[in-house]
C-alpha cells in the first residue's frame, strides 16, 4: 500500500485489487434505514455505505490512523506514507502562553472568567491535532474552547476560519458568547472580526471568522469553501450525513477540522462519517466529572411514571390496535400511542399543573405542535401570576433571543419550548425541566438534561421531571398461581427504561416516583 495525500478532504490510496476490495469492506456500515429503501427492498443494494470509493481509490483524510490499524491488523505492506498526512509540529508551551494571555468576561455575571484544566487541555489537544472529534458533554464551556481556538487560528492563517452550528439561534449564541469573552480586550472586537449567516443574511464579507448554520450553506459552490482554511463543527453530530459530507467534501483547504459533540451513540450521521471528516475521537469529560468538581449545577432526575386506570389501558389498547388496522408495523403502533398520551385531558392537566407549582424558571419540552399548543394553553389558563411562552420552529430568531435573554433577569417563567431548544441553547438561570414527550433519542436527552446545568453565579440545584406512562397490560402467571405477568408493555414505558439505563450508565441522581393520573 502507498498512502497519498489528495487534499485536506481525501486520501488516495494505490494498492492491489484485492486488498481495495478489502479496504471497501472494512470502511462500509449499514444505514439506519436501509431496510426500508426500495433499491435494498428489490435487491439492487445491499444496504451499505462505503467510505473507500473503489473507483476513485479515495477515503476520508480522517480516518489515516484507522487506515494504519487496518494494515497492520490484516498484515499488509505500507511502503510509502505522505509527509503531508501528520500533523505539524507545535510548541506546548507557546500554546499555553497564548491562553493564559487571553482574557474571558462574563457580562451578565460581571466579572472575569476561569478557564479550566479540562478546557485547556482540549484546546492544546486540538491544535496538536487539527483532525479532532472532541467528545464533551453539554455545559462543559464548547464556546470557549472554541474562542480559544479561533484566537489562535489568528495568529496564523490568512484565510478565513468557518464556525458550523446547527440552528440560528446558536448562531446569535455564539456571536454574543464571543462578544462577551472579548469584552474587555482592546484589540479585538466581535464585530469587527465575525459575519453570521442563515438565512436572510448575505453571504459574502470580508470578515475573516464565519458562523453559519450548515443547512445555509452546505448546497454553495467549491469557490464558496476555498476561502476557508480552519472549518469547526459543533454539535456535528446534528447534522445529516449527505450535508455534513457536502461541507467537508468541498472544504479542500481546511487542513484544521474539529468536531464537537455531547455522544457519538443515536446520532444522525454515522460515527465512521463523523470520524472520516474530522479523525479519531477523543474523549474530555463526562457530566459527572463536571457536576463533582462543581464546575456546573448539581442535578436530580425525577423519574415520574404515571399509572392509569384499566379502563384507560384498555381505551389504549383498542386505539393502537383500531388505528393499526391489525398492521404489525411497530411505527404505527408507536404513533398511535403517542397522539393517545398527548391528548389525553388527565396527563396534560398534570404536566401543565406541575409546570406552575414550581416558581423558579422552567422548561417545558414537547415534539409535537398540537401538543406544545395544548400545554400553553393550560398552563397560560391556570392563571398563576408566571409569564408563560410559546417556542416552536417557526418562532423567529429574535423572539427566541428575546425570550433568552428574558431567563436571565426573572425567575418565574415557563417557556413550552419544541426540541428547537433542546441543543445548545444556553439559559443558565433554568432550574426545572419537564420532558412532555416520551424520548429514547440519547441525544436529546443529555442535550435537554445540559439546558439546567450551566450556573448563573448562584448555588443551583437543577431539577428534571421525566414523564412516562405506566399503560401495561398484566395477565395471570400460570406458573405463579396469585401472579400476574406482563402481556403488553407501552413504548413510553420502554422508552423509560432506556433512558433510566442513561440516568445509571451516567452515574446521574434520580429517584422514581409512581402517581395515579387516572
Amino acid at each position: 500500500m502507498k498512502i497519498h495525500k489528495k487534499n485536506e478532504t481525501y486520501i488516495y490510496i494505490e494498492c492491489e485489487r484485492s486488498i481495495s476490495k478489502h479496504l471497501s469492506d472494512y470502511f462500509s456500515f449499514y444505514t439506519s434505514d436501509y431496510y426500508f429503501n426500495p433499491k435494498f427492498k428489490s435487491k439492487q443494494w445491499d444496504g451499505k455505505i462505503r467510505l473507500y470509493n473503489l473507483k476513485t481509490s479515495q477515503i476520508y483524510v480522517g480516518l489515516f490512523k484507522k487506515i494504519l490499524k487496518f494494515a497492520k491488523d490484516f498484515e499488509y505492506e505500507i511502503t510509502y506514507i505522505d509527509p503531508a498526512l501528520y500533523p505539524p509540529s507545535t510548541d506546548v508551551r507557546e500554546i499555553e502562553e497564548f491562553i493564559d494571555q487571553l482574557t474571558f468576561y462574563s457580562k451578565s455575571n460581571k466579572c472575569f472568567l476561569k478557564i479550566h484544566d479540562y478546557q485547556k487541555e482540549a484546546i492544546i489537544y486540538c491544535i496538536k491535532d487539527p483532525r479532532t472529534l472532541l467528545l464533551s458533554p453539554t455545559s462543559s464551556g464548547k464556546s470557549l474552547m472554541i474562542y480559544s481556538l479561533v484566537r489562535w487560528y489568528q495568529r496564523t492563517v490568512k484565510k478565513k476560519i468557518l464556525i458550523i452550528v446547527p440552528s440560528t439561534s446558536l448562531v446569535e449564541q455564539f456571536y454574543d458568547d464571543f462578544e462577551d469573552y472579548s469584552y474587555k480586550e482592546k484589540d479585538w472586537k466581535v464585530e469587527d472580526n465575525i459575519h453570521r449567516i442563515y438565512s436572510g443574511k448575505d453571504k459574502s464579507s470580508t470578515k475573516q471568522i464565519f458562523i453559519s448554520t450548515w443547512q445555509s450553506i452546505y448546497k454553495e459552490p467549491l469557490s464558496f469553501f476555498n476561502q476557508f482554511e480552519k472549518l469547526i463543527v459543533d454539535e456535528a453530530h446534528g447534522a445529516t450525513a449527505a450535508s455534513l459530507k457536502q461541507i467537508a467534501e468541498k472544504s479542500i483547504n481546511c487542513a484544521s477540522r474539529i468536531g464537537t459533540t455531547g455522544t457519538i451513540k443515536d446520532t444522525t450521521t454515522h460515527k465512521l462519517v463523523l470520524e472520516g471528516i474530522f479523525g479519531p475521537i477523543h474523549k474530555l469529560i463526562t457530566t459527572k466529572d463536571l457536576i463533582d468538581m462543581n464546575h456546573i449545577s448539581n442535578l436530580t432526575i425525577n423519574v415520574i411514571i404515571l399509572q392509569y386506570s384499566k379502563e384507560t389501558k384498555q381505551q389504549l389498547f383498542k386505539s393502537i390496535n383500531d388505528k393499526s388496522k391489525g398492521s404489525k408495523k411497530a411505527s404505527e403502533k408507536y404513533h398511535s400511542e403517542i397522539e393517545f398520551l398527548i391528548t389525553n385531558e388527565k396527563r396534560n392537566n398534570f404536566i401543565s399543573k406541575l409546570a406552575v407549582h414550581n416558581k423558579d424558571n422552567t422548561l417545558i419540552m414537547f415534539n409535537r405542535i398540537k401538543h406544545g399548543e395544548e400545554l400553553f394553553r393550560l398552563i397560560d389558563a391556570l392563571d398563576s401570576g408566571q409569564e408563560t411562552f410559546f417556542v416552536a420552529g417557526k418562532t423567529k430568531t429574535t423572539e427566541r433571543e428575546i425570550i433568552k435573554k428574558k431567563t436571565f433577569k426573572n425567575n418565574n417563567l415557563n417557556i413550552v419550548a419544541s426540541t428547537v431548544f433542546s441543543t445548545g441553547v444556553n439559559m443558565p438561570n433554568l432550574q426545572y425541566y419537564i420532558g412532555a414527550h416520551p424520548s429514547k433519542s440519547e441525544i436529546r436527552i443529555l442535550q435537554s438534561i445540559g439546558r439546567l446545568l450551566r450556573k448563573d453565579g448562584k448555588e443551583n440545584h437543577a431539577q428534571i421531571y421525566d414523564i412516562a406512562d405506566d399503560l401495561r397490560r398484566f395477565i395471570p402467571d400460570k406458573k405463579n398461581p396469585g401472579k400476574t405477568k406482563v402481556s403488553w408493555e407501552n413504548y413510553s414505558y420502554k422508552h423509560a427504561r432506556e433512558r433510566i439505563r442513561l440516568y445509571k450508565q451516567q452515574k446521574f441522581n434520580y429517584k422514581i416516583i409512581k402517581i395515579q393520573v387516572d
